[in-house]
């Protein structure tokens, strides 16, 4: 499914912090690494403009060698061989760029931190990843990394939040495949409200307790049915998890407690009794989970 991670960097240490998961889904996906490190235009004609704009191109020129000098170096710390990782260099509108460079191929997960800040070009790339999951189709990898730059551990587990819907499950097919080639535990969560009433109109409504019952039962059906399905198309390792409460909040937590876990999200599944909607709830766990985040949109 993925043959190729796009990798956006921004020459600081906590954009790097993404790679050695970089590397971990490269090699069992066996999947083409691209490093991409964007010079914004803006600081390109800002330097050039006290020599108004004539060396423009030059200036951008050395902008993109220095870059890409940049990213030699760091290829070859990634341990991937040679031939796996390329490196490119341009000068361009950031989060436009990153989102155009995914579109050329098909297959494209972008892996980026959700908090480096660059050197050369001083963009944030909290608020370009932001701008990427809303501007790109393809898959998006997003890293927290960590402030005191120590290292998460090992990935091995992948929490999935299921609603219900046909768009959550479009998570699926990729959980699979990245269980099969990378040995993981696949955990599918399903959260259940234990809101017992709501306000309409004039008045509160309660829910029968024998309603609730019955909508717990089959949220507990629906996982199973989900494992077994996993299971029978070869991931060896499926757990699943019936949880009470606000869903964003119970995901949270529940990522935040399992050591080596990461959550694979649809971006747009919407539930059907329980009306919450899949898109807030993958904005608010990719947040504050504080662990990795695969995100496919529906």
């Amino acid at each position: 499914m993925y043959k190729r991670i796009l990798v956006p960097l921004d020459g600081s240490k906590l954009a790097e912090g993404i790679l050695p998961t970089v590397a971990r889904f490269a090699s069992g996906l066996k999947a083409r690494v691209e490093l991409l490190s964007v010079v914004e235009e803006d600081v390109v004609a800002a330097i050039a403009s006290p020599m108004k704009g004539r060396y423009q191109d030059q200036v951008g020129t050395s902008a993109q060698t220095v870059a890409r000098d940049y990213l030699t170096n760091v290829a070859g710390q990634i341990k991937l061989p040679n031939e796996q990782v390329k490196c490119t260099a341009k000068v361009a509108i950031v989060p436009e760029a990153i989102v155009a460079e995914a579109a050329k191929e098909p297959d494209t997960l972008i892996a980026m931190s959700t908090h480096g800040r660059s050197g050369i070009g001083r963009w944030v790339l909290g608020s370009v990843a932001d701008k990427v999951l809303h501007g790109t189709l393809s898959p998006l990898l997003l890293y927290r990394a960590r402030q005191d730059g120590g290292e998460r551990g090992e990935l091995t587990t992948v929490v999935v939040p299921l609603d219900g819907s046909d768009m959550a499950e479009s998570i699926l097919p990729h959980v699979e495949e990245l269980a099969k080639a990378l040995e993981l535990r696949v955990h599918l969560v399903r959260v259940t409200s234990t809101m017992t009433e709501y306000y309409a109109g004039e008045g509160f409504y309660t829910y029968p307790v024998d309603l609730v019952t019955e909508l717990e039962n089959d949220a507990k059906a629906y996982l199973e049915k989900k494992a077994q399905e996993l299971k029978s198309r070869g991931v060896r390792n499926v757990t699943v998890q019936h949880l009470r409460g606000a869903p964003a909040i119970q995901i949270v937590d529940l990522v935040k407690e399992m050591r080596g876990s990461f959550v694979a999200i649809c971006s747009h599944g919407r539930s059907g009794v329980g009306r919450w909607v899949l898109g807030s709830v993958a904005d608010r766990v990719v947040t504050n989970a504080g662990a990795p985040a695969l995100i496919v949109r529906g």
